[in-house]
């Protein structure tokens, strides 16, 4: 079944309300491909000559959603209260001049160049760091489409006026399209990954994977958690959907905000991150939100 293939490749259990979604789809690929029914299809794209399709067998399954500072919180917390901290935390001896970032899930890369964009806003104060922005999706289609800088109208509107200056290039193309200013497609690397694979570099000291997990089933999500919480540096932030669950991994993430959780190693100090700006000791899970309108893979 087209369910049990999706499973396999990227962990995201689709259940039988996307039926109408998944023949539509499925439908595209069958006319590129040129097989006569679904069953064909499953049995090349899973043949050894089919392996090349396998790519776009996900991308025309999975949703790649996005848009600029949604849940503005998150960027409020990144922009005004980490940002500031670790670099009152360099400054003291107690952070290095590194700061390393993932959006993972990061569909066309709405969310890396928002993170992008308030980084550079910060500008002189963190002159001389080392400052590495990653952004990755299964998507292939969208990685391409992250890399070009290339933003559709519609997508542009997402972006507060405040901001549209100073993210993209002054003018347009005939079509309308937008394009994101070029010092800030230098500032993030965009790949291609499947977050049920262990990623290839670790020490990241934020990690955003936001309106994810709820995709996954129990097994999933645990193996994607264990994954970026291996990635995560001691004291280092993820950032998820608000309230969403993380499940049970295999190292200590505390909740700090109802979208916030800490890596807390019991023989590292907090030199990664902020502190706890948020005054809130509840460290329990809450019940997935049903917001499926994220990126899911």
């Amino acid at each position: 079944m087209v369910q049990d293939l999706v499973y396999r490749e990227s962990g995201i259990r689709l259940g039988d309300h996307k039926g109408v979604l998944v023949t539509t789809r499925m439908g595209r690929r069958l006319r590129a491909t040129g097989c006569t029914d679904i069953a064909e299809y499953l049995a090349w794209v899973q043949s050894p000559r089919g392996r090349s399709e396998r790519a776009e067998f996900i991308d025309a399954i999975t949703t790649n959603e996005t848009s600029f500072f949604r849940s503005p919180e998150h960027f409020d917390w990144f922009a005004d209260d980490y940002l500031p901290a670790i670099v009152t935390q360099s400054r003291l001896g107690q952070h290095a001049k590194r700061l390393k970032i993932w959006s993972a899930a990061c569909s066309t890369g709405a969310e890396a160049f928002t993170l992008a964009l308030l980084v550079q806003r910060y500008g002189m104060r963190l002159a001389g760091w080392e400052i590495e922005i990653l952004g990755t999706d299964i998507s292939a289609t969208s990685v391409a489409t992250a890399r070009s800088g290339i933003v559709s109208p519609r997508l542009a509107r997402t972006v507060p006026e405040t901001h549209r200056r100073r993210l993209f290039d002054p003018q347009t193309s005939d079509r309308g399209d937008y394009t994101i200013r070029g010092e800030l497609q230098k500032a993030v690397r965009f790949e291609v990954r499947n977050l049920l694979n262990p990623p290839s570099d670790r020490g990241f000291h934020v990690v955003f994977l936001r309106n994810v997990l709820i995709y996954f089933d129990k097994d999933s999500k645990q193996r994607v958690m264990n994954h970026i919480t291996r990635a995560l540096a001691p004291g280092g932030y993820l950032v998820v959907g608000q309230g969403e669950a993380i499940g049970h991994t295999e190292h200590a993430l505390q909740r700090r905000l109802p979208f916030l959780f800490q890596k807390v190693d019991a023989d590292a100090s907090d030199a990664s991150g902020a502190s706890d700006h948020s005054g809130n000791s509840d460290h329990s899970d809450h019940s997935d939100h049903s917001d499926h309108s994220g990126a899911t893979s």
